[in-house]
């Protein structure tokens, strides 16, 4: 459905009752995960190419794909594990072993991080890299919780949490645990699926077999996504949308080869061919050819700045010191200023190069009086005498008024 409720249509048939959902916008598929049989699925958005991915133990608990480097990873909270598996089927491993029943698995790839949530005797927020190592406890809490989520726009984790006394909230933090914030929200079931995208939390009502919203920031009463009752619970909700999948060239997390699957991630923009990356523009393969390295354009000499050279990662941009000003080209400084101030404003710069004016770059059109111009020691002495100043792109064309 879209998410004003409208739109409303049934992509896959006969997946039970008891799932855990996800997606990989790039690929345009959808992954599903049987929590009784521990059979994974997969299918593409329109519903066809349905298949069988991969068989795992009983009781899966939580189910996230990582859209970077192209894993499905789940938690088994009876076993007490974490595994993956590549989005074709091939190549499980497990990545975290001796749990304390792990549940509700959130990935943020971007930032090489996996999340989770752990059901033991003292309720928490797990946090490991995603090789599986550098774990820590994010934060702990004294309630039951669950529906584990991620706003990847503001790098935030959300959860519902569940008080002996019957109380219910929506909590979120940021990836360290801080700054935490805790909205009351009356919800009815701790086995809920939520979903975060722009200002609004989306979380599954099974009571009333709806998809309600509440706004993250204050939280308040919640509203119907759909109007109609669905046919069946609604067990999990995820909004499909660029935004909540994004993918980040600029920075390599780690060696984006990987010697044991082949998989080139992140900056690379090719899959491997025998362990081969190939790197985006403005990067460049490292010494052994395992990951990819910003290549410093302002280290070479065709970069083209006449004066100052930055280097970011992917990229470059020229800058000019003070008192000079960047042409058109990005890449020119020049020095020449003629004082120009505008009717009613304070004082600006038009540069003034070879009997040409130019506009600063978000000059439109303004009506400016000269005020002692001073051009290659001519001194122009004519306050008062207005001129009404087009811009032309960059080039402006003066016309007395």
């Amino acid at each position: 459905m879209d998410l004003d409720g409208g739109n409303q249509k049934r992509v896959v048939t006969g997946v039970g009752n008891s799932i855990l959902l996800d997606f990989h916008y790039t690929e345009g598929r959808v992954y599903w995960a049987d929590k009784k049989t521990g059979v994974i699925y997969k299918a593409a958005m329109d519903g066809t190419q349905r298949q069988k991915l991969h068989s795992s133990e009983k009781g899966i608990s939580g189910l996230a794909v990582d859209w970077v480097h192209n894993f499905v990873i789940w938690t088994s909270g009876e076993v007490g594990s974490i595994k993956r598996v590549n989005t074709d089927g091939k190549n499980e491993r497990t990545l975290l072993r001796h749990l304390s029943q792990p549940i509700s698995i959130a990935v943020a790839p971007n930032d090489r991080f996996i999340f989770w949530l752990s059901d033991g005797i003292t309720p928490s927020i797990q946090r490991s890299d995603v090789a599986g190592e550098m774990i820590t406890t994010v934060l702990k809490i004294p309630e039951r919780l669950g529906g584990l989520s991620i706003d990847r726009t503001d790098k935030r984790l959300f959860w519902v949490q569940f008080s002996l006394e019957g109380e219910s909230a929506i909590g979120s933090c940021d990836y360290n645990g801080n700054v935490v914030n805790v909205i009351d929200q009356p919800l009815l079931s701790q086995s809920l699926g939520m979903s975060v995208f722009l200002e609004q939390v989306f979380y599954t009502d099974m009571s009333s077999r709806t998809i309600r919203q509440v706004n993250k920031y204050a939280g308040g009463e919640a509203e119907n996504i759909n109007l109609k009752r669905m046919t069946h619970p609604p067990t999990a909700v995820k909004v499909v949308h660029p935004l909540n999948q994004p993918i980040e060239y600029s920075m390599p997390v780690f060696p984006v080869c990987d010697g044991r699957t082949g998989v080139c991630v992140n900056v690379c923009s090719n899959p491997a061919e025998q362990g081969i990356c190939q790197c985006t523009k403005g990067f460049a393969l490292s010494k052994h050819g395992n990951y990819c390295e910003d290549v410093n354009e302002c280290g070479l000499w065709d970069h083209g700045c006449s004066l100052g050279c930055e280097n970011i990662p992917g990229s470059y941009f020229c800058t000019c010191p003070k008192g000079y000003a960047l042409l058109p080209d990005r890449k020119t400084c020049h020095g020449k200023k003629a004082l120009l101030q505008e009717s009613n404003s304070p004082s600006m710069s038009l540069l003034v190069l070879d009997h040409k004016w130019y506009c600063p770059v978000d000059l439109e059109s303004m009506v400016i009086y000269f005020l002692n111009v001073s051009l290659d020691n001519n001194t122009i002495r004519e306050q008062g005498f207005a001129v009404h100043v087009v811009c032309l792109g960059f080039e402006i064309v003066c016309n007395a008024s």
